[in-house]
């Protein structure tokens, strides 16, 4: 027969019971330390990598900010040389070829006639010529000449003389050696004709 021990003390059941609540209440409590360290470790771990990945998304973000500012500045650069273009463009539409001008005079003036100044104001579309004939019927031939309302292929719309002077020179002996009429006369002229195509 196998042998017991019996305890005859009154109260030891009591003891040993709150002994095993003892034991079961450490256990427990020793379980729930190491399950909440666990959790804190890897919640820790967590915030780690939390905190990490914030970072990589704080450098991207920052290095989009600096190539947004790069491309900023190209933009205004790309703006800026659009407008110079369209100005460019506006200025090579709107350029006056003043070569057609002087083309002009020349092929209209009569050859008896010779120019000695040109003044052009750019405003109201005005030439101002100067220049020398033989006489007054030659100036009245080559303002007639130069502004013909019947002749479409001129640029010249309007002339009007401004003043004549003549000149006569002589040597010692008293014969004329030069005899000319000096001439000043205005040229009211068509602008959209001198624009380059």
């Amino acid at each position: 027969m196998p042998s017991q021990s019996i305890n005859l003390a009154p109260g030891t059941q009591y003891v040993i019971q709150a002994r095993r609540r003892r034991r079961k209440l450490y256990a427990l409590s020793f379980v729930l330390i190491i399950t909440g360290s666990l959790i804190w470790t890897g919640l820790l771990f967590y915030k780690g990598q939390v905190v990490s990945e914030r970072e990589k998304a704080n450098d991207a973000l920052r290095s989009v900010r600096l190539e947004i500012a790069k491309l900023e500045t190209e933009a205004q650069r790309i703006v800026l040389f659009e407008s110079r273009l369209g100005a460019l463009g506006s200025l090579l539409d709107n350029h006056h070829n003043w070569n057609i001008f002087f083309q002009e005079l020349e092929r209209l003036m009569p050859p008896e006639t010779a120019l000695n100044s040109v003044e052009i104001a750019s405003g109201p579309n005005l030439a101002q010529i100067g220049g020398r004939a033989a006489n007054i019927d030659q100036v009245a031939v080559a303002l007639a000449t130069l502004s013909q309302p019947s002749n479409p292929a001129s640029i010249f719309k309007e002339g009007k003389v401004l003043g004549t002077r003549r000149e006569v020179q002589t040597d010692e002996a008293g014969n004329v050696t030069l005899d000319q009429v000096l001439f000043e006369a205005e040229l009211t002229f068509d602008p959209k004709s001198l624009l380059r195509n």
